[in-house]
């Protein structure tokens, strides 16, 4: 009888495991196709949904105005300044400044001065342009240094500033204005 017993048990114990191992695929079966979800409330992640389609559309309207103005900026932004060409002071025209500009925001300059009847070279320098301000440290014919600092103004065809003359210890307004 105990041969008898263990087939008996044996056999009970292959239905158990058979009968799990079909509640096991039925329960897969039905989360997989989101009948059943088994996750614990605490493991849920909030999930809201609202559906406003009249207010999609302000949404909308307010994106492009977003993006056409980011789009503006970096336009505006790319744009290099274009400052090469011939400068007069405003105050003097006794001076005038030949200007050299890269989109990298390198510049340089030579100025000159109206000297018996021509134009003499009487200073150099170069140095930067970032968002409109302008730094350039300079050195005289006659070895003397200093700096002119600026701002760009009127799109690009007016410079307001002054130099700083180092040996001197002099600061000079200079307004520069762009030859058409």
């Amino acid at each position: 009888m105990s041969d008898l017993g263990r087939t008996k048990f044996t056999a009970t114990i292959i239905a158990i495991t058979g009968l799990l191992t079909a509640i096991g695929g039925v329960i897969t079966v039905l989360h997989n196709v989101g009948f059943l979800d088994l996750k614990n409330a605490e493991d849920k992640e909030p999930r809201i949904e609202i559906e406003v389609p009249e207010k999609r559309e302000v949404i909308d309207e307010k994106e492009k105005v977003i993006k056409t103005i980011v789009s503006e900026k970096k336009r505006k932004k790319e744009e290099p300044l274009v400052l090469s060409g011939y400068w007069w002071n405003k105050d003097n025209r006794n001076g005038k400044y030949y200007i050299e500009s890269n989109p990298s925001g390198n510049v340089s300059f030579i100025e000159y001065s109206l000297m018996y009847g021509q134009w003499v070279s009487t200073a150099t320098g170069s140095g930067v342009v970032k968002q409109k301000s302008i730094d350039i440290p300079y050195t005289t014919y006659l070895g003397t240094s200093g700096k002119f600092t600026g701002k760009v103004v009127d799109n690009g065809k007016e410079i307001q500033g002054s130099i700083h003359d180092f040996n001197a210890g002099m600061k000079v307004i200079l307004n520069l204005i762009k030859e058409e």
